[in-house]
């Protein structure tokens, strides 16, 4: 993920020096083009979860999610709301799920299917959308990789019943997300439970591991928590906004994604890889054409050394959404889940690139550790 520099910092404060009621306004009029329904923003996606679950009333439900997904998150809001998951495993060399594999897993008792436009490759939500409508149920899209990314001329978020945003995987943001109701508005008393958010110890660690003096706070964070993780502070998840500064950083990088320049570098590298036989996953041309180009994945055999060899050349590489559902200690001790083995092959091998990180020269390194 891209840092906030100095000349950055800069631009955010002047946003953050304007009012909170003037951040809303500017937010919210991005959205309304995009959405014809009712929205709310929340802190995180978690937080909007926890929002669609609340007015759903989805709690006591059993829900249909992939198993390549954030687990952490997602095990403890289903614990929180009493929600029994059915996970399902990726398509084969796909982050995305198949609708045969989704319609096997339906029961009585499900309510929801979530599906995800895993790295923002868009998981054609249309024949979702009619299998929902035709058995009953609620259709949710998990649109944490494609804040503005558009599918068939509608922007992604807009087909399902209801959609959730996160606004920290696409800019280095700390905070931010964002809850769409395409059914009806959302119910008042959920609006009446969003609390204001201020910074607080927590939150500033959060910002300060987007900075470009992150490195440097690892061993102090690591100290400070025990080991136990930021994450940990958040078990309980309660309806709050965003804070004023996160508005801010939001207002001031929505404009600054430039998504065909990072498809151009996505396609250059892929390029590069494969001409060199050393890109193994498939992602193919026309995924990165319609991606939000968010990121781009490996998959390699030791995982441990390429992301030593990146870290190196500056990089910060993700591991990917780990672990899988099905390999996540918390939700197999509450659930008798089953493996999913494409998913936990993503698990154990898969390295991912942020591509804000990306410019053409540094490809060419790039390519010679693989």
């Amino acid at each position: 993920m891209r840092k906030i520099g100095l000349v950055d910092l800069v631009g955010v404060i002047k946003f953050y020096l304007q009012s909170k009621k003037t951040l809303d306004k500017d937010i919210n009029s991005i959205f309304k083009e995009q959405f014809k329904s009712d929205f709310v923003l929340v802190k995180q996606g978690r937080t909007a979860m926890q929002a669609l679950i609340e007015d759903f009333n989805l709690k006591g439900s059993e829900i249909i999610l992939p198993s390549f997904i954030c687990s952490d998150i997602f095990a403890n809001l289903f614990i929180q709301n009493n929600i029994t998951p059915k996970i399902v495993d990726c398509r084969k060399n796909r982050f995305n799920v198949d609708i045969r594999d989704v319609k096997k897993e339906i029961t009585k008792k499900t309510k929801a299917i979530l599906i995800v436009h895993t790295y923002g490759i868009p998981n054609d939500p249309r024949p979702f959308k009619r299998l929902c409508k035709k058995r009953g149920i609620l259709l949710i899209e998990d649109c944490a990789h494609c804040i503005n990314l558009k599918f068939k001329e509608k922007c992604l978020g807009s087909y399902g019943d209801a959609a959730i945003f996160s606004f920290v995987k696409e800019m280095p943001n700390y905070m931010g997300g964002l809850y769409v109701n395409n059914l009806r508005g959302i119910n008042m008393e959920v609006k009446e439970k969003i609390n204001p958010s201020n910074l607080s110890r927590e939150d500033l660690f959060l910002l300060l591991d987007k900075s470009s003096i992150s490195r440097l706070l690892k061993e102090f964070k690591r100290r400070l928590f025990k080991n136990k993780g930021i994450s940990n502070l958040y078990k309980k998840i309660e309806l709050s906004d965003m804070s004023k500064l996160s508005k801010a950083i939001f207002c001031y990088y929505i404009n600054k994604i430039d998504t065909n320049k990072k498809r151009e570098l996505a396609l250059t590298l892929r390029k590069k890889l494969k001409d060199k036989k050393k890109y193994v996953f498939a992602l193919d041309e026309n995924e990165i054409k319609k991606s939000s180009a968010k990121c781009f994945p490996f998959i390699v055999k030791n995982k441990v050394e390429i992301i030593k060899k990146m870290e190196n050349l500056g990089f910060y590489p993700g591991k990917g959404w780990v672990p899988s559902f099905s390999n996540n200690i918390l939700a197999r001790r509450k659930w008798n889940l089953p493996k999913t083995k494409i998913a936990e092959g993503y698990e154990k091998n898969l390295v991912n690139l942020d591509l804000d990180e990306l410019d053409e020269n540094k490809i060419e390194k790039l390519v010679e550790i693989f």
